[in-house]
């Protein structure tokens, strides 16, 4: 099995999730009422939101086709908290950007920062999606793969 192609794959895929994440804290900006750069940013940012939330899903399939054989159930880790070190950091991030999110909603806080905090929410769950499934362990921490 060639985990070199795989560790491409699931880099690429993190690096997509974090463009959907980005571009989504740029909706702030977005304004359909004001100069052309605005509402260009307001057709752009759901089409780079949504493709790369497609890339990064598709690079998850084709390590999940290509692992399909070692692992049969829980790939992502969804339901999984702290598995390795890197996992710990997102979920730590996931559970207070949560926390922040109700607190600033419930106070009608500064819109910006609320869709900062959305958007580190966002890539945090998608991070701890990745870093605790076991195809991220197979590729990255087993220690054979090294």
């Amino acid at each position: 099995m060639n985990f070199n192609k795989l560790k491409k794959q699931e880099f690429i895929s993190v690096f997509t999730f974090v463009l959907s994440s980005v571009s989504f804290m740029l909706f702030y900006f977005v304004d359909y009422q004001k100069n052309n750069f605005a509402k260009a940013l307001g057709y752009l940012l759901p089409a780079i939101f949504w493709l790369d939330l497609i890339i990064a899903v598709i690079m998850q399939i084709l390590i999940s086709s290509k692992l399909k054989m070692k692992i049969t159930k829980n790939r992502i880790g969804v339901v999984s908290f702290f598995q390795n070190r890197y996992a710990a950091i997102f979920d730590g991030l996931m559970i207070v950007s949560f926390i922040i999110t109700v607190i600033l909603l419930i106070k009608h806080t500064n819109s910006f920062i609320v869709f900062f905090i959305i958007s580190l929410f966002v890539i945090s769950f998608e991070m701890h999606c990745v870093l605790n499934g076991k195809y991220f362990n197979t590729i990255f921490l087993k220690e054979n793969n090294k």
